[in-house]
């Protein structure tokens, strides 16, 4: 899926539509992750009759709007273990769908965190450099101190916000609790008439897809680390062009820098 996020005109004025899906190369590290390897450069020049249109928004459904049952919320435990992952799953998502929206990750193909942080690097290295950037081991990972363009500092927000949640679930081990949760809740499920099984089920596997994207973006951030060195040259190149562009958001940087 991608947007039609740019379109321009011609001398006539006819609007030629312009979709793109920019692929991003992934290289395998020592550990089988893959992490961002942009290889290519591409000729980043002004378009004189260039117009920019909204791009799709991403709206997060709430698939619990159904999944508590009110008899359920009093039964201990189970009432909170189920309230604790609707919890979590609602602010991750929100959060990582938020980051997602600022570096345009709808027109990478098979999008990943790294991809992420390449657009974000790009995007604040182009107007300072790395001396403002700091890197952890652990949340908060990446953190900015200076005077970017708004297009960044909304990235660096969107980034903030995400790397709070990961921070939380990092120290309060929620991967843990969630996996003891699912015991529990297993066992209740023995007990439970079958109208109330559908819904613990689906707790259950909602856990489940929550555990894997959390642990799938703990990799995917400590491959990052592991490989900071080379990406830190290559996102070094692409700020060239960013400059020259002019345009320091995450739209302009997919389409406009790393497409080939």
């Amino acid at each position: 899926m991608g947007c039609n996020q740019f379109t321009r005109m011609n001398e006539s004025n006819s609007i030629i539509f312009k979709p793109i899906v920019v692929q991003v190369i992934k290289a395998e590290t020592n550990n089988n992750l893959s992490a961002t390897n942009i290889i290519s450069r591409i000729q980043s020049n002004k378009h004189p009759f260039l117009h920019e249109k909204n791009c799709m928004k991403i709206q997060i459904q709430n698939q619990f709007s159904d999944f508590i049952l009110d008899d359920l919320l009093g039964i201990n435990p189970i009432g909170r273990k189920l309230y604790n992952i609707r919890k979590y799953w609602l602010l991750y998502k929100a959060c990582e769908s938020y980051f997602e929206s600022m570096v345009h990750a709808v027109c990478i193909t098979n999008y990943n965190i790294q991809d992420g942080i390449t657009v974000m690097l790009i995007s604040a290295v182009a107007k300072l450099g790395f001396p403002t950037i700091t890197f952890y081991k652990d949340p908060p990972y990446i953190t900015f101190i200076g005077d970017y363009q708004k297009e960044t500092n909304d990235i660096i927000k969107a980034w903030n916000e995400f790397a709070k949640i990961l921070k939380a679930i990092h120290k309060k081990k929620v991967l843990k609790k969630f996996e003891k949760y699912k015991e529990i809740i297993n066992d209740f499920l023995l007990k439970c008439d079958e109208t109330k099984k559908w819904y613990i089920k689906k707790a259950l596997k909602t856990s489940e897809d929550f555990s894997i994207s959390v642990q799938k973006t703990f990799e995917g951030i400590n491959s990052y680390y592991n490989l900071l060195d080379k990406m830190k040259r290559q996102v070094m190149v692409y700020s060239i062009d960013v400059n020259l562009l002019g345009r320091f958001n995450g739209a302009n940087i997919v389409h406009y820098i790393l497409n080939r």
